[in-house]
């Protein structure tokens, strides 16, 4: 599977040409491609089948995409709420401190775990 921006420039379509053709609006195919949403299910199908293929959306394009995949994964182990809280704060302080280079996920759960312990006291 490739990615949105892969398969653009694999088509040498301008993003004004992928968005008249797809209907897609060229705003948004600009966010999609950089990671910075993903598309809603109108958009994803449009694009899908405009390159008669599967996309893959969750390719780790940025750091917020990244943010968001982590948040969805500890939101499966913890409450939401406490996920969003502790990291609301930790990306008020310092976001690169929770996201360093060779951190493990295990590592962010046990902190996520212990802010969730915070919160309740």
């Amino acid at each position: 599977m490739k990615t949105l921006k892969e398969l653009q420039k694999n088509s040498s379509l301008t993003q004004t040409q992928l968005a008249y053709n797809t209907g897609v609006d060229m705003n948004q195919l600009s966010r999609y491609k950089k990671g910075f949403t993903l598309p809603n299910l109108e958009d994803a199908i449009a694009l899908e089948n405009y390159f008669d293929q599967h996309i893959n959306w969750y390719e780790p394009i940025n750091n917020k995409h990244n943010i968001l995949k982590i948040i969805i994964t500890l939101s499966n182990h913890y409450p939401l709420q406490s996920v969003l809280n502790f990291t609301k704060r930790s990306l008020k302080t310092d976001a690169k401190k929770n996201l360093k280079s060779g951190e493990t996920l295990q590592q962010l759960f046990k902190t996520t775990k212990e802010a969730t312990n915070e919160s309740k006291k």
